[in-house]
């Protein structure tokens, strides 16, 4: 199961999306993220049409963590 996230960013909908469940290194698809839970595949939900073409920014975000990583969503 995916957990979609949004965010405004000088005036554009970013999205992005974690796996649940335990990481299992290979799930991060192109380049290392710090959040091992995060995923750019949305492939086969209702969010595929909609990422599809849409240009890829990176945000530095401050996210809920323990011991110096980040939590996954509950």
């Amino acid at each position: 199961m995916l957990v979609a996230h949004a965010t405004w960013h000088y005036g554009a909908l970013c999205v992005w999306a974690e796996r649940t469940g335990p990481f299992v290194p290979g799930d991060v698809s192109e380049a290392p993220t710090p959040h091992p839970f995060a995923t750019r595949d949305f492939a086969g939900t209702s969010y595929e049409g909609l990422v599809g073409g849409a240009a890829r920014v990176e945000l530095t975000m401050t996210l809920p963590s323990f011991g110096g990583v980040p939590c996954p969503s509950s």
